[in-house]
């Protein structure tokens, strides 16, 4: 972390008020507590919307933002892991795999889900189920979810710090078909829908 420090990618400041860039001023100060752009590696922490509580929990998210665009390491695995779900998808829509995944395929096409976006929510469903009960994850799913965890950890280890846990939104920022917009721009405002911009937009996490 000091070295993101000495070398400008990390910038701490009192308030969103005190960011001089104007790439940044269509921010508002309404509890923006960290964020970072990928366009440009930085990563903004407000010291004002943190507390010694929240601090490493918030510094570590926008650092698993940050992994996603920098570790080669890690946009390896997560390419091979994308392949191997999309590989579970296709299995449960015929049938299939095991009873979590049908579920998920099942609760996918029952929602009317557009064909982009299947995947996506094919991985929120069993994300969110892990996250309830983990023991109820059996075979080559359950090997995906550990797989996925821990390359997430090992992200964080090369980045120099030790994660205690892996939360929801945590899994949701590092998978490519998690839940895209979290915050991003249009016509200079920051709509804040869901918890991560896959596609080189702001990640923000608000209080």
């Amino acid at each position: 972390v000091k070295q993101l420090v000495d070398n400008g990618t990390l910038n701490v400041v009192q308030s969103v008020k005190d960011i001089t860039d104007e790439a940044y001023a269509f921010i508002a100060d309404d509890g923006v507590e960290a964020f970072y752009d990928p366009q440009r590696d930085k990563l903004f922490l407000v010291a004002d919307s943190v507390s010694p509580r929240t601090l490493n929990s918030v510094l570590q998210h926008e650092l698993y933002h940050r992994a996603r665009f920098t570790d080669e390491k890690l946009q390896q695995q997560m390419d091979k892991l994308d392949s191997r779900l999309e590989k579970r998808f296709n299995l449960a829509s015929k049938g299939m795999g095991t009873a979590m995944e049908k579920e998920a395929y099942r609760r996918v096409k029952a929602a009317d889900t557009p064909i982009e976006d299947q995947i996506e929510e094919f991985q929120a469903y069993l994300i969110s189920q892990w996250n309830k009960n983990p023991e109820s994850f059996t075979g080559a799913i359950k090997k995906w979810m550990q797989d996925l965890i821990a390359a997430i950890r090992a992200s964080l280890i090369r980045a120099g710090i030790m994660p205690k846990d892996i939360t929801p939104a945590d899994l949701n920022a590092l998978a490519k078909y998690g839940a895209r917009f979290d915050a991003y721009v249009e016509d200079g405002n920051i709509l804040k829908s869901k918890l991560f911009s896959e596609d080189n937009r702001l990640s923000l996490i608000h209080i």
